[in-house]
C-alpha cells in the first residue's frame, strides 16, 4: 500500500509526504509489515530581486526509508533432484532462512540549487547520507550442517554511504537548440560495520 500528498505555499514553500506499507511471503508466514515513512521539502529564496543575475535560488531536503527483501522462496527448502550413479538423489539447495529480516535504508540529504542569467548557469550541491540496516547477504554454509555447500541468506551488519554530489550546468544557445554541458564531480565514502 503506497500513500502520498503534495503540498504547496505561496508558490515558494513545497512538501511532499508520503507513506509505503510492504508485506512479503519471502520472510515466512510469521512476518509482520513494514512502515516506511519519507518526506521533502523545498524553498525558493526571493533573491532574485537582490541579485539581478540570479533566476533561481532553492534550498532543499529529504528523508526516506525503504526496504529490501531476500530473494524469493528464501523462507522455504529448496533442493533439487539429480541423477547420481543412475539413482535418484536430492541435494538442499537452500534451507529456510529463519528469523530474516528485510533491510532497511534510511536516508536524508541537504541542497541548494542556483540558477543564473536567465537558466543559462547553474549550480546545484548536495550532500547525502544514507545507512543501510540488517543488510541481506548470501553466504556459504558450512557443509557440517546438512546442507553441504550451499548458499544461505543473513542480516550482517549495516552499510553507510554519504558523500557531497556537485554539478554545474551551462546550457548556451547555439542557433535555436540549446547546449547542455553537465559537470559532475562527487565525493563518495562508504562503509560497513559488522
Amino acid at each position: 500500500m503506497f500513500g502520498q500528498a503534495q503540498f504547496s505555499m505561496w508558490n515558494r514553500l513545497f512538501l511532499t509526504l508520503g507513506a509505503r506499507i510492504d508485506k512479503s511471503s519471502s520472510f515466512g508466514s510469521e512476518a509482520s509489515s513494514q512502515f516506511y515513512p519519507k518526506a521533502s521539502a523545498s524553498y525558493l529564496l526571493p533573491l532574485e530581486e537582490v541579485v539581478p543575475l540570479m533566476t533561481m535560488a532553492r534550498v532543499r531536503a529529504t528523508y526516506g526509508e525503504a526496504g529490501r527483501q531476500p530473494p524469493i522462496g528464501a523462507a522455504q527448502l529448496e533442493y533439487r533432484k539429480d541423477d547420481l550413479n543412475g539413482d535418484i538423489q536430492a541435494f538442499y539447495v537452500r534451507r529456510p532462512a529463519s528469523g530474516l529480516r528485510p533491510a532497511v535504508s534510511k536516508e536524508y540529504e541537504a541542497g541548494f540549487d542556483l540558477a543564473f542569467f536567465e537558466n543559462r548557469l547553474g549550480v546545484e550541491a548536495t550532500y547525502y547520507h544514507q545507512t543501510t540496516y540488517d543488510d541481506i547477504f548470501t553466504v556459504e554454509t558450512k557443509p557440517s550442517d546438512g546442507y553441504g555447500n550451499r548458499q544461505q541468506d543473513y542480516n550482517l551488519g549495516s552499510v553507510r554511504t554519504r558523500g557531497w554530489e556537485l554539478s554545474r550546468r551551462r546550457s548556451d544557445p547555439v542557433g535555436i537548440v540549446p547546449m547542455v554541458l553537465p559537470a559532475e564531480p562527487d565525493d563518495d565514502r562508504e562503509r560497513g560495520a559488522g
